[in-house]
């Protein structure tokens, strides 16, 4: 059967149209996102994985995929941020606390990362550069040590090690979607390839804690 995969903005699946009720979801989601296809496939890539329906090569079962996007209708909307007639929802008053919140929670990680390391800190806050994110709001935190080895923490859980130009992953690398993303930040901000889940298994070793 025809596989389905949101890996990359290159890859060739974009071309997937759907049909029926699965064909009419992706083309609100397309006319919505100002027919950004990249974007749409991004999000969409996250709601799969976040559900479970990717496969081990980060494909899916191109009719699995229309049937989700035509019967899972309502959940895709809400994980995009659209109401359930698939029209953006409208500024809550308090989403500028949220945001404010949000900031403050990274300020107070980096304010303990210099209070534990003094000067010239070798851990920081890991934030987005090859993605669309603002930021990952202190839940990604890099420590060096002396001899240049990097780690990666996602959510205080050590995720990723760079050593010696080798990269190890530990058993919760991509336990997530968004332990997944900071992996691939890290990965690729430090010159490593992070294309998929598979593609990671292939070239980099995993171990336990």
């Amino acid at each position: 059967m025809a596989k389905f995969g949101v890996v990359s903005v290159y890859d060739p699946t974009y071309k997937f149209e759907g049909w029926s009720g699965g064909k009419d979801t992706l083309n609100h989601l397309i006319k919505v996102f100002d027919d950004d296809r990249e974007a749409v496939f991004d999000k969409l890539y996250y709601y799969l994985s976040d559900i479970g329906l990717l496969d081990d090569e980060e494909n899916i079962d191109e009719t699995e995929l229309n049937d989700t996007l035509w019967f899972d209708r309502d959940n895709i909307y809400e994980y995009f941020g659209l109401d359930e007639n698939g029209d953006p929802k409208e500024d809550d008053e308090d989403e500028g606390d949220e945001d404010d919140e949000d900031e403050e929670t990274e300020d107070s990680i980096d304010r303990r990362i210099k209070r534990k390391y003094k000067d010239n800190s070798p851990a920081y806050s890991l934030n987005p550069e090859y993605e669309g994110r603002k930021s990952y709001y202190g839940k990604a935190i890099v420590e060096t040590d002396n001899h240049g080895t990097s780690t990666l923490y996602s959510y205080n859980v050590k995720v990723a090690e760079i050593k010696d130009n080798e990269v190890t992953l530990f058993p919760a690398w991509n336990e997530s979607a968004t332990t997944l993303r900071h992996v691939k930040e890290f990965l690729k901000q430090n010159g490593f390839k992070a294309d998929s889940m598979a593609q990671m298994r292939r070239d980099y070793k995993e171990r336990e804690l």
